[in-house]
């Protein structure tokens, strides 16, 4: 709501923005003092347990010592010490172990996440269950491609992805999560984009064109039809290779923290690949000459966000930063 200040104000919207922070801060207190009032009740009963736990110790010296027994009045007060410390003994047990047990929650998360299996087999598990004739593993073509930019697409249909969990028959324990296509949002599609050619997408909203572009970058699995850039079946290429020969704007522009040229070449593939450093330099300056953006007078070191107040940061606008993006 902080960042969009001027759009409530234009709309009038302030005393709504100001009703549904409240609320919501509302709803945290709420949460807070719930957790105060059962940590509260919590200690009483402790506190209750070892009273009754100490009279107990007290009424079985006292009634040794009435019945004239050999009771020992060194053991006696070490048995009543002993009770006094049991309810702090028992508050850092508890405490101790909620936290304990808290803290296990980030390593069962860690312990998830190391099991999940990667977005390319996912996505090939699936693709070869539809298709039956293509191989597995993915062949990575020419350092060239794509030269031409041939897209076509011959009954282009992607789907979405469910995760079902089977139930052991013995048991009744979950095991590994199966995947499965739910759903087919676009009718199968067949076009051919040619090289140098522009093709506008025009539809209302729910009409796809968001599910069209996360088919080609196999966000989407394909559930029938063809993928070809350049003649090579998106089925058979690596995920990584794939991605990399498109290029996607998005409507914000996005831009890391650092310098220009982290920016142009986040993997340092022309600082590693070419000849010498200046060969890669050449190439990222031709980039930025085709897009218009003039940042001679800056150089490719410039950072664009400064770590500190102190140090001179390059500024750029919105329509610069577009600019920026597409080289």
């Amino acid at each position: 709501c902080v960042e969009s200040r001027e759009y409530l104000r234009a709309f009038g919207q302030q005393r709504q923005a100001i009703d549904h922070a409240l609320a919501v801060l509302d709803a945290s207190t709420r949460a807070q003092v719930l957790n105060i009032g059962l940590q509260r009740w919590f200690a009483l009963q402790l506190e209750l347990i070892g009273g009754a736990m100490l009279l107990c110790v007290a009424l079985v010296c006292a009634s040794l010592a009435r019945n004239r027994q050999e009771a020992h009045l060194g053991m006696s007060a070490l048995s009543l010490t002993y009770a006094l410390t049991l309810t702090a003994l028992a508050k850092y047990l508890v405490n101790y172990g909620t936290r304990a047990d808290a803290q296990f929650a980030s390593v069962e998360r860690l312990l998830a996440l190391s099991l999940l299996r990667s977005e390319e087999e996912e996505l090939r598990e699936v693709e070869l269950g539809a298709f039956k004739n293509l191989h597995g593993g993915g062949v990575d073509p020419p350092p060239e491609w794509p030269s031409q930019g041939h897209l076509v697409m011959e009954n282009f249909q992607p789907a979405y992805l469910t995760h079902s969990s089977d139930k052991a028959a013995s048991g009744g324990k979950e095991s590994a999560s199966r995947l499965a296509l739910q759903s087919f949002p676009l009718r199968p599609l067949t076009l051919s984009v040619k090289p140098a050619e522009h093709v506008a997408i025009v539809g209302e909203s729910g009409a796809g064109k968001s599910t069209l572009l996360a088919g080609l970058t196999r966000l989407l699995p394909l559930r029938g039809g063809t993928l070809l850039l350049d003649g090579w079946e998106a089925c058979s290429v690596p995920l990584d290779r794939w991605r990399s020969a498109l290029l996607c704007l998005p409507q914000k522009p996005l831009l890391l923290a650092g310098s220009v040229r982290h920016n142009l070449d986040p993997e340092g593939r022309f600082s590693s690949s070419t000849a010498s450093v200046e060969e890669g330099d050449k190439q990222l300056w031709e980039a930025l000459r085709l897009v218009g953006l003039d940042l001679a007078e800056w150089g490719l070191d410039a950072e664009l966000e400064a770590p500190s107040p102190a140090s001179r940061s390059l500024q750029l606008s919105s329509g610069q930063r577009r600019l920026l993006v597409l080289a």
